[in-house]
């Protein structure tokens, strides 16, 4: 029987994954800052969409980046390392739908609520720099900390995508 995957593990795989997610991001802000050049000089009055289109294109980017890895084996590299395995709640490879819907909450999550609370902190409530930025920090650790109250240690993403984080060492060593 496969069971969830520690958090000690998962922390650990995301750690590594920071790194793979960094690399994919610094290709895509690269060919953002060719294609935001290219508009500024080519289109001079579409200059007003180059933030829009290069949020867009990091998106895109980190989206195939995880849909390739986990649409196969519902493993990243970082997760293979540590025998783990993105599955349904009810141990099936997820199919695309969900992989959709779990990259896009671990977005708004990760990404969207913790800028939108800085901007806030920081633009209408006037608070200083480093109070805006901690409170970004402990929206930012949501996701992760309502692990610590679920009975399965599901991430908030995991739970509202209805997937889940397995330990796959024991499947891995029988094959």
């Amino acid at each position: 029987m496969t069971t969830v995957a520690s958090l000690k593990k998962r922390f650990a795989a995301m750690i590594y994954e920071s790194l793979l997610v960094m690399a994919v991001g610094f290709f895509a802000a690269a060919l953002a800052g060719i294609m935001d050049t290219v508009i500024v000089r080519m289109l001079p009055n579409l200059a007003f969409l180059t933030p829009i289109l290069t949020v867009f294109l990091m998106l895109y980017a980190w989206w195939l980046y995880f849909k390739s890895s986990w649409k196969t084996a519902g493993q990243t590299l970082p997760m293979s390392v540590w025998k783990i395995a993105l599955r349904t709640t009810h141990n099936e490879l997820p199919h695309i739908k969900r992989l959709r819907m779990r990259f896009a909450w671990a977005v708004v999550f990760l990404l969207f609520i913790p800028l939108m609370v800085y901007y806030f902190a920081r633009y209408f409530l006037t608070l200083p720099i480093k109070i805006s930025t901690l409170l970004a920090l402990l929206w930012w650790g949501l996701p992760w900390g309502f692990a610590f109250f679920h009975p399965r240690r599901q991430f908030l993403y995991d739970y509202l995508a209805g997937t889940e984080l397995l330990d796959v060492a024991h499947e891995q060593n029988q094959k």
